[in-house]
């Protein structure tokens, strides 16, 4: 039978049996007071161990393990842990606590993890959830940090080598970002367009469209995430030839037409 803090009850009465390590039926013996009192400690330990950061990951970034103190037989909803990572993230991470089913690791229910939220050495709770398939979501979801930024007149793309900056945001050089934009081409003549999302140094996402003629446009949307940008996130953009594209600012009449907005996720 299970035993510790997950198998007690919030009504006192139900709990005169409720862990196999502590007995407070009615009319116990008086030789069990001291041996259920010091079961009830060294549970409290063992939780108070498994909160308190000081667990650390095994296994691989795809996939985690974990040792606890407290030895769960099976995963209960609400069951908590505090762990440091043995290793940094990859997308779609699981956990698997004390041998159990190995669940994924989310940021808020139903978001698995895009890889690289946290390192190697940093430290996170989670709560167990039963919902779905099961799954441990963080337990800290704070407001993160979202900046966004457009165009604010288009920019004329007038070099085939040299790319030219649109959009961008000032994030600062440490976090985990994720970095996502669209940006609208327009020209004079059949052109191709080049553009990258990226922090002036790594590129996060790049692709290409083709402007067919002077009345038409064309947009480039790109995500991605970055971690420890070296400088603003930002796309720009460059041309194939000379024929006049520019990256354009208000062609919808919406004035958001080349748009970057970036997230702090760790």
């Amino acid at each position: 039978m299970a035993t510790g803090i997950q198998v007690w009850s919030g009504t006192a009465a139900t709990n005169a049996t409720a862990d196999t390590n502590v007995n407070w039926a009615e009319g116990m013996a008086p030789s069990a007071v001291n041996d259920s009192a010091r079961a009830m400690m060294a549970s409290v330990a063992k939780w108070r161990d498994d909160n308190n950061g000081t667990l650390i990951t095994s296994g691989t970034t795809s996939a985690l393990t974990l040792v606890t103190n407290q030895v769960e037989g099976s995963l209960v909803n609400g069951y908590t842990v505090c762990f440091q990572f043995g290793t940094g993230v990859a997308a779609g991470a699981t956990l698997a606590v004390d041998g159990l089913t190995a669940t994924p690791l989310q940021l808020y229910p139903g978001h698995n993890l895009l890889g690289n939220e946290f390192s190697a050495g940093s430290n996170a709770c989670w709560t167990y959830s039963t919902s779905g398939t099961g799954q441990w979501i963080w337990k800290c979801q704070p407001a993160f940090t979202t900046l966004t930024n457009s165009l604010g007149s288009n920019v004329a793309l007038t070099s085939t080598s040299v790319y030219a900056d649109g959009p961008s945001v000032a994030q600062g050089s440490s976090g985990v970002w994720y970095a996502t934009g669209t940006a609208v081409f327009g020209g004079s003549a059949v052109e191709n367009v080049y553009a990258k999302l990226w922090d002036g140094t790594t590129v996060i996402a790049s692709g290409s469209q083709t402007v067919v003629n002077a009345s038409s446009q064309v947009s480039i949307s790109l995500s991605g995430i970055l971690v420890s940008p070296a400088g603003n996130i930002k796309i720009s953009a460059v041309t194939q030839g000379t024929a006049g594209s520019s990256m354009l600012f208000n062609a919808s009449g919406g004035s958001k037409d080349s748009t970057v907005t970036v997230v702090r996720i760790g």
